[in-house]
């Protein structure tokens, strides 16, 4: 019979008792700014990599710590003015159409890879509605949908509430028709 120190038989590690580990001895606390330090500047899969983890035990190691869990979406949500986290059908809206076509435009924007997934919905955002026109609204009852363009939109590919102050010019470029960094000087 094998030992219960021996690898063949030790029961796997979970990833996040690993994340503890890789802190060598930090403590919880620390490992946790760490963690938080690194999610201001860094998607979960970038810090799992680092850690050689994995993104799920990086969110869950966030989520208990207390920090948001929205990883690279964290960047999203500080640019869009709408705070749905507490809509009963906040499932429901993340998952529409112009809501993930949005995201991929979002995450285009900040030089991401898009997934073959997400570089469809990408297209059709760009192609049958950006450039048809249209800008995307947050509406309490039917959450995010499409509207046409007009003049207050100012150039967004969202409307943005009258009452809420515009990002800062970095983030604004993210949600701009038109990115400033890709044109001619």
């Amino acid at each position: 019979m094998m030992g219960f120190g021996n690898k063949a038989t030790r029961p796997a590690i979970s990833d996040f008792e690993r994340l503890r580990l890789e802190a060598a001895g930090d403590s919880p606390a620390q490992l946790d700014k760490v963690i938080k330090d690194l999610a201001k500047t860094h998607t979960h899969q970038q810090i799992a990599k680092e850690l050689g983890v994995t993104r799920q035990a990086v969110t869950l190691r966030l989520s208990t710590a207390g920090q948001s869990t929205k990883g690279r979406k964290s960047v999203l949500w500080s640019v869009l003015p709408w705070d749905i986290s507490e809509h009963p059908q906040k499932q429901y809206f993340y998952n529409q159409a112009s809501f993930t076509g949005l995201r991929a435009f979002i995450s285009e924007r900040q030089g991401e890879a898009v997934s073959a997934r997400r570089a469809v919905e990408l297209k059709r955002f760009k192609e049958l509605h950006l450039a048809e026109g249209e800008v995307v609204h947050f509406d309490v009852h039917n959450g995010f949908v499409y509207r046409p363009r007009e003049a207050s939109d100012r150039g967004l590919v969202v409307r943005w509430p009258s009452d809420k102050p515009l990002p800062d010019p970095d983030l604004l470029r993210l949600i701009l028709l038109v990115d400033p960094r890709s044109r001619p000087q």
